[in-house]
């Protein structure tokens, strides 16, 4: 079942791999202004026309989707956009999502003066790179599938073929069901996805077919497999899928890459805004969940992703495995006298196991996917704590140091309240390490999105990577600046 999890995380990006066909570029009406728009890595020219057709059904704008192979690295994106006409009129919009605000910006970089386009919009771009492309030479991938394994699995592996205990895994099984027809419906959207669909519909039907009378080592077996299959195809999908190309776009979206460097030392000289999304938490366990919601809609209109399906799925697990837990601990309870603790201590360590991987799933898979986003990250701080401790008093007898800090000032023992002598205000200093979580939008940081020098920055709070592409929220946004009297980027209501 977790092996789905890393499915999911394969999807951040799973899409067709070939860029479909430029759309022409000469202006449709020479009286309407040209919006061009540009897909993030592994989209393609469908990947924003909801929002796209939003607005030319109500402004005076010639929409054009752009796309590039987005598996070969920045700067090759770039030159593939030459030729499309948006840097050759003064007034034409770019509306970027995710990478292809990069990719804009670097082609922006490359054109001469008199041919650079004249502002961009970017949704969820990574301007100061995102850490997760580092994830995959760092060992925090690596990290989170081995913690997948041994935390998440622990109960499977532990249950056996204990019938008693794996009847209580129904709401697993829903959420499965429910994920399976959304991979079922998207079998053809792409050879990759479809496999792991595929993949995914074998194992649901292997769990109908035993009618979960048992979970056997065998299943656990090939949810370990899956797993670890699913860590790597998830590295393929953001590296491209021909080893020539592999590393090109994972290693410029690292952070100091030189290519995110060279961008954020150029300066960007058109009319800039940097839209920026923040999902709630669970964070990244939202941001699959509409990855794989996206999925179910052939035709994906406004405001139409939800965020429900992964989380229902862990939200499954967790209960499921505290119902399991629970069971074994009766079991552990009524265990024979007889047995001289055999049975009571196999019960236990049952119970244990099955605690540990409702922790994992409830709390624990979050945070190791926010390792891989870099969202979590740590600083040093001291801290200065003030304790009164018992000294030597005047007569010369050794004082007493208690072993924790006393808040208010005791009297000396024997004398008036009032008299302080023999004690002493001790002032000391502890260094700590200190947790923080930047904001995210499930795949890239508060910070980095923000990250366009000079740029209007605005946040769309509860949306994320995925769903800033159908948004209602983003669209208003966008309306409100299209619909302004002044500034650059107003446009003329049809």
């Amino acid at each position: 079942m977790k092996q789905i999890i890393y499915i999911l995380l394969a999807l951040l990006l799973a899409a067709p791999l070939k860029p479909m066909a430029q759309e022409p570029t000469v202006k449709a009406n020479p009286d309407y202004r040209n919006a061009f728009w540009v897909h993030g890595l592994q989209g393609d020219v469908n990947s924003l026309k909801a929002m796209s057709d939003y607005f030319a059904a109500r402004y005076r704008i010639n929409s054009y989707h752009l796309s590039y192979t987005s598996n070969r690295g920045i700067i090759y994106a770039a030159d593939q956009l030459n030729g499309f006409g948006f840097e050759e009129q003064e007034d034409d919009i770019v509306i970027a999502h995710s990478m292809g605000g990069l990719v804009s910006r670097q082609h922006q970089k490359q054109a001469s003066t008199s041919k650079q386009f004249g502002g961009l919009i970017t949704l969820c771009t990574p301007h100061k790179g995102a850490e997760f492309a580092n994830s995959f030479d760092n060992g925090k991938l690596e990290t989170f599938y081995e913690k997948t394994v041994t935390d998440g699995l622990v109960g499977y592996v532990n249950i056996g073929h204990m019938a008693t205990a794996s009847k209580y895994h129904r709401n697993v099984i829903s959420a499965l069901n429910n994920i399976g027809s959304t991979m079922e419906d998207s079998y053809n959207s792409s050879s990759f996805a479809g496999d792991l669909f595929l993949t995914v519909l074998k194992i649901n039907g292997l769990l109908n077919f035993i009618g979960l009378d048992y979970i056997s080592d065998n299943f656990v077996s090939i949810l370990k497999g899956y797993t670890q299959q699913f860590v790597a195809l998830a590295a393929e999908v953001v590296c491209g899928d021909e080893e020539d190309y592999r590393p090109w776009s994972k290693n410029d979206l690292k952070p100091n890459s030189p290519v995110i460097t060279n961008l954020n030392n150029t300066t960007l000289a058109c009319p800039k805004i940097a839209v920026s999304c923040v999902e709630d938490y669970p964070t990244g366990i939202r941001f699959l969940g509409s990855r794989i919601s996206y999925m179910k809609q052939n035709s994906p209109g406004i405001g139409q992703i939800t965020d429900n399906d992964l989380l229902n799925l862990t939200t499954g697990i967790g209960k499921d495995s505290r119902i399991c837990a629970n069971r074994y601990y009766d079991l552990y309870c009524s265990g024979s006298w007889w047995s001289l603790g055999l049975t009571n201590s196999h019960y236990k360590a049952k119970r244990d196991a099955f605690n540990r991987q409702a922790a994992f799933w409830e709390n624990g898979f979050e945070r190791e996917f926010q390792k891989c986003l870099g969202s979590i990250y740590y600083t040093t701080e001291t801290i200065w704590i003030s304790e009164w401790v018992w000294a030597p008093g005047n007569d010369g007898t050794v004082g007493i140091i208690p072993s924790f800090p006393i808040i208010e000032l005791p009297p000396h023992p024997g004398e008036d309240p009032g008299n302080t002598d023999g004690w002493v205000l001790i002032t000391s200093s502890h260094t700590v390490q200190v947790e923080h979580i930047h904001p995210n939008d499930g795949i890239v940081t508060l910070p980095s999105q923000e990250g366009l020098a000079g740029a209007e920055t605005v946040t769309i709070p509860q949306t994320n990577h995925e769903q800033a592409k159908t948004s209602e929220e983003v669209r208003d946004y966008l309306k409100s600046q299209f619909d302004l009297h002044n500034g650059y980027f107003k446009l003329e209501l049809k």
